[in-house]
């Protein structure tokens, strides 16, 4: 899986991390170590993400390296422990810094990494800001080669950035570094015996050339902060409440954005289907009770309606044979005629229904006559003789008689 390395620049104006930060990167793929690389302005960093594993590489000054030999192997009695086996080299109360473990070394000691909950809590907020989720973060140091008996040093932009073991390291300005180096060989069980050094063509390092009994290795190149990287030699400062709840993304992505939409939109189509439903079901009971009525009043002698359309059909075959074929087809071709230029119109209903003598007598409520005369030509523009016989003013409606005849 590509892997891809954000390094923070030391800051020696402790300026405040934000979006416009300028952040070191190196694009580590399967091919090859450093694809590509470049500097970058924190915002615009999650572009390169994609679907590449993101380590954060903090300065090592902004943290606290140590470690403490503690017998116990149960993690949480380690947790509990470590913070006050260090109380007394640390600055700050041990309520307001993080402790995160490395693995137990061959003396059986525990790396420890320290750092300030308000500077980690204020970075991972900024990261957030950007649509970056980290799946590591650690100090620089962890990015350089190590090896027995050997030092490896960065040097760019007047900083020098040393791993002195598996665990520890530390950083300086380079003019410095002859005054730091005794310091931190007093901390060593054994002096370094060669320096593995990744200088800038620009730096000058004469000073350290001169360093006596130390083998020299000097070239230079831009992924050197990395070339060491493991995740099983560094410190993870992504522990306990700080631990990724979900290792599976780097960003938050834009699909994400568009998922929710999505699914709003899958949430108003299922209510508005469940609408239309009850609409369509509330129209079909009501249709359903006006063809019981029409039926009642078509055949009033059935005392007992159990389904109006099947006995509708029932019915009209029983005068399909009991007449003639030509009086029942024009039975049914003025009953649907007339029917549906009536029901078309919502302002106008069938009250009563008589036929006889090849004649069909409608009684028609409406809301004027004018709608009545509408159909009436309608009926008429089809070759179908439709008169009114009657018409009167009832309330704020119109009762009338149609008669509808070839």
């Amino acid at each position: 899986m590509e892997t891809l390395f954000l390094r923070f620049i030391a800051n020696p104006e402790h300026r405040v991390i934000d979006e416009d930060t300028l952040v070191k990167w190196v694009l580590e793929t399967e091919e090859s170590q450093a694809n590509d690389c470049g500097t970058v302005k924190l915002a615009n960093a999650a572009e390169l993400i994609q679907d590449r594993r993101v380590v954060i590489l903090l300065p090592v000054e902004q943290l606290y390296l140590s470690s403490v030999a503690v017998q116990t192997k149960n993690k949480k009695q380690l947790e509990k422990a470590i913070p006050f086996a260090l109380e007394d080299d640390l600055t700050q109360d041990i309520e307001d810094l993080h402790f995160a473990l490395g693995k137990r070394t061959e003396n059986r000691e525990i790396p420890v990494a320290v750092i300030s909950r308000a500077h980690l809590d204020h970075l991972i907020k900024i990261l957030s800001n950007v649509n970056i989720l980290p799946d590591i973060i650690t100090a620089d140091i962890y990015g350089l080669e190590y090896a027995d008996n050997q030092w490896t040093l960065c040097i760019d932009d007047g900083h020098t950035l040393v791993r002195t073991n598996q665990w520890n390291g530390f950083a300086c300005d380079t003019d410095e570094f002859n005054d730091f180096m005794p310091v931190a060989i007093n901390e060593q069980e054994e002096p370094p015996s060669k320096l593995m050094v990744y200088s800038h063509p620009d730096e000058k390092i004469d000073v350290i050339a001169k360093l006596a009994n130390v083998e020299l290795d000097d070239f230079w190149s831009p992924s050197a902060f990395i070339k060491g990287f493991s995740s099983d030699t560094c410190i993870n400062l992504l522990q306990g409440s700080y631990a990724k709840a979900d290792k599976t993304h780097k960003t938050i992505r834009p699909w994400k954005i568009a998922a929710g939409l999505a699914a709003v939109w899958v949430a108003i189509s299922m209510l508005h289907t469940a609408i239309e439903y009850n609409r369509y079901n509330s129209l079909n009971e009501n249709l359903d009770k006006q063809i019981t009525q029409v039926f009642q009043r078509t055949f009033p002698d059935v005392k007992k309606v159990v389904n109006a359309r099947v006995q509708m059909e029932q019915r009209i075959k029983k005068l399909s044979s009991a007449g003639s074929q030509t009086s029942n087809a024009d039975f049914l071709k003025f009953l649907h005629q007339s029917g549906y230029e009536l029901y078309k119109n919502p302002n106008i209903s069938i009250t009563d229904i008589q036929y006889k003598n090849n004649k069909l007598s409608l009684e028609i409520k409406a809301k004027d006559i004018q709608l009545l005369e509408a159909v009436k030509t309608k009926l008429q523009s089809k070759d179908i003789n439709a008169e009114l016989q009657t018409a009167k003013s009832v309330d704020d409606f119109v009762l009338a008689r149609m008669m509808v005849s070839e």
